[in-house]
């Protein structure tokens, strides 16, 4: 186990966000806050750079030391989670998806939810003609909407041919959704917060599983998106964070891609608190808002949990 937590998030909004809102729950500004005044009172938050000299034996962190990211650079990291932690001058890591900066495009699992949302809201009649429709061309065979939306959320989110085929079906306008609603960051936003002090890290070019790409797709996709963000926040060194996981990742590749192309920082993972490598550094999730009281911030039960869960994987592993 690591000797510093981080604690990863994706989302703060107290509004029904249509293109998160059918992925996973997300806390509101009040619950996000009082993770922050829990973590402030009982943890020392550190920033990326004294995360790099701690791993290097430059200066070590003291104990209890933790850490904050955001993934996939909606624009609620700027609108409403910027606020709040520079209220209270906390450091935080942002992992944006450099193919979305500028509302250039959208991401297959943000597709998925604005589909579900307009799943929903449409007869029966409808879906069974678009469940019709795609056992033609996809050989999928699906029985109403609880059908189809168990579809988009397994195999669905993942697949880029049945995303654009339902929304053409169900004349969903992507492009329309980016420009009126604008849910990622402008570059604007992005240099502002790091003038600010956050750390911008690349979250890949556009959010596909790693365990998908080839080892030179995988090379490709990190040195070009770190280097996208170097050109817009001119730092020389940019953490990457794994879109998903990077389970089923070459360890090996990644040192020799971490050899081959110095502008590439640590590298952050999901898998809670577990400790593989000191270029990998896993991360444990915060997105899940409280269930039973609301006044108290629920982190301190999602680290013991966490611990206990690592300590209960080790110990199999002996026996």
């Amino acid at each position: 186990m690591r000797d510093f937590i981080v604690i990863n998030y994706h989302v703060v909004s107290d509004q029904k966000i249509a293109h998160v809102a059918h992925l996973f729950p997300y806390k509101s500004p009040e619950m996000f806050d009082r993770d922050l005044e829990y973590l402030q009172h009982s943890f020392r938050i550190v920033s990326y750079d004294q995360i790099t000299e701690h791993l290097s034996g430059k200066k070590r962190l003291l104990p209890k030391s933790v850490a904050l990211t955001f993934d996939d650079g909606l624009m609620e990291c700027y609108e409403v989670v910027r606020p709040l932690l520079l209220k209270r001058g906390i450091p935080c890591m942002f992992f944006v998806s450099t193919d979305y900066i500028d509302n250039r495009g959208m991401a297959k699992e943000h597709k998925a939810s604005l589909l579900i949302q307009q799943i929903l809201s449409t007869d029966e009649k409808t879906v069974t003609q678009i469940n019709q429709e795609l056992q033609k061309f996809f050989g999928y065979q699906i029985l109403g909407k609880i059908d189809l939306i168990a579809q988009i959320k397994s195999t669905g989110i993942h697949d880029g041919s049945l995303i654009e085929r339902l929304g053409s079906l169900l004349e969903l306008d992507f492009n329309g959704y980016l420009n009126e609603h604008t849910p990622y960051l402008t570059s604007a936003q992005i240099q502002t917060m790091d003038s600010e002090g956050f750390k911008i890290g690349s979250h890949g070019k556009d959010h596909i599983k790693f365990s998908d790409l080839t080892s030179t797709q995988i090379e490709e996709a990190m040195a070009d998106s770190c280097f996208a963000i170097k050109n817009l926040t001119r730092k020389q060194s940019i953490p990457f964070a794994f879109p998903h996981n990077a389970d089923d990742v070459s360890r090996l590749l990644l040192r020799k891609i971490l050899d081959d192309h110095s502008h590439i920082g640590l590298l952050f993972d999901a898998n809670g608190i577990s400790s593989e490598h000191n270029f990998l550094i896993s991360r444990l999730n915060g997105d899940r808002p409280h269930k039973g009281e609301e006044s108290r911030s629920n982190l301190s039960i999602n680290i013991k949990n966490a611990y206990i869960e690592e300590i209960a994987t080790r110990f199999q592993r002996i026996r």
